[in-house]
């Protein structure tokens, strides 16, 4: 009896005693670096209307070619907003200004909700001037949306302003890293313009560059305008070797100009951190020193449109066109619209994406039939 019972005490024993296979260790997951990254986004069906309140399971994220989880995709409305309407007031530009002031009314009266929203207004031509500067007073911002106008067409004898002027890149540049750069929460420029800059010291590359820097959205609104055949005659006449204006110059005007006389009659009562007087120092030609991943030079092949596109898509925006049908109203209304959609994402970048410089960004749908808007990277910048 008792060797029986040990019999029964020693058969299952084999069967614990079973070598398990060897199986290789799980990799170690990349670490995570401390740094929480935010962007926008808006997902469209395949009409192109927003898509209400979609979830992170449906989108999927990559940082610099590497896919990332999405901690949050939450409904932006109700955060802080902060936008700029940027008008080109060039001679070319005299048929819509009226158009768009009007407009504009309506729109600053929709996107200022509450008292943590905040507008400003700045026109472009020879030079950038803001009209209104930041504020949460809805009054004081429809004032300057009512100060914008484009001037006559330049018939006296003063040849000192001869040529028309358009200094796009500039205003995107100013508006970014001397306003929007410098609030926290949504941030959104609203740009009416042909596309067309001369005579601005920055480059279309670091107009964009700054937008994305400062977390910017960027809807820029395509306005062909009047080409004005009187202007460029009387032009000719008084400088018979002037070239035409070309469309799309990589940096400055005239070359290793910059502003003539700082801005003539610009920022009302001087522009805090010293305009006229040159940039800040904190802003060196390249970006972010050490930086790495530059996104390349954006195309300036194209029409104005085009060059348009090249500013606002990169930030997580689009362009529209001004026409009969979709005028300056009817966009208006589409923007309030997105913006009454957007969502915001956030994740936590491998290690290695917390380097200094511009990291790319790959925001995808994974469902059928719908796309997302979002911006095309983000910036870090160097540690203190």
């Amino acid at each position: 009896m008792v060797r029986a019972a040990l019999l029964c005490c020693l058969l299952p024993l084999p069967l614990f005693a079973q070598a398990k296979p060897d199986t290789p260790p799980a990799p170690p997951a990349a670490p995570k670096s401390a740094m929480t990254v935010t962007a926008p986004v808006l997902v469209r069906d395949k009409k192109g209307a927003p898509v209400a309140s979609p979830s992170k399971d449906e989108i999927a994220l990559s940082e610099d070619g590497a896919a990332q989880n999405i901690l949050t995709l939450a409904p932006a409305a109700g955060q802080p907003l902060v936008f700029g309407i940027l008008v080109d007031t060039s001679r070319g530009q005299r048929g819509a200004t009226v158009e768009e002031k009007a407009a504009s009314m309506d729109f600053i009266n929709a996107m200022m909700k509450s008292a943590q929203d905040r507008g400003f207004v700045v026109h472009f031509d020879r030079e950038v001037e803001l009209l209104q500067d930041l504020t949460a007073n809805k009054d004081k911002v429809q004032q300057g949306a009512g100060l914008l106008d484009s001037p006559e067409p330049n018939t006296g004898g003063d040849a000192s302003n001869a040529g028309a002027k358009s200094l796009l890149y500039d205003s995107i540049y100013l508006a970014a890293n001397e306003i929007t750069g410098k609030q926290p929460g949504r941030k959104v420029l609203v740009l009416f313009s042909s596309g067309i800059d001369e005579g601005s010291k920055e480059s279309l590359r670091t107009a964009i560059d700054t937008a994305q820097k400062t977390g910017t959205i960027i809807y820029a609104v395509y306005v062909k305008g009047e080409v004005d055949k009187a202007q460029k005659k009387m032009d000719r006449e008084r400088d018979p070797n002037r070239r035409d204006p070309m469309n799309y110059p990589g940096g400055g005007y005239p070359p290793g100009g910059g502003y003539p006389g700082g801005y003539p009659g610009g920022y009302p009562g001087g522009y805090p951190g010293g305009y006229p007087g040159g940039y800040p120092g904190n802003y060196p030609p390249g970006g972010y020193p050490s930086g790495g991943g530059r996104r390349p030079q954006q195309s300036v092949k194209g029409d104005g449109k085009r060059v348009l596109a090249d500013i606002a898509t990169p930030t997580g925006g689009r362009v529209f066109e001004l026409t009969k049908k979709d005028n300056a109203a009817a966009i208006f209304a589409m923007i309030e619209d997105d913006l009454a959609h957007q969502s915001v994402v956030t994740f936590n970048p491998d290690k290695t994406g917390a380097r200094p410089g511009f990291h790319s960004l790959k925001i995808e749908s994974k469902q059928k039939d719908t796309v997302v808007d979002a911006p095309d990277g983000f910036y870090v910048k160097e540690p203190d």
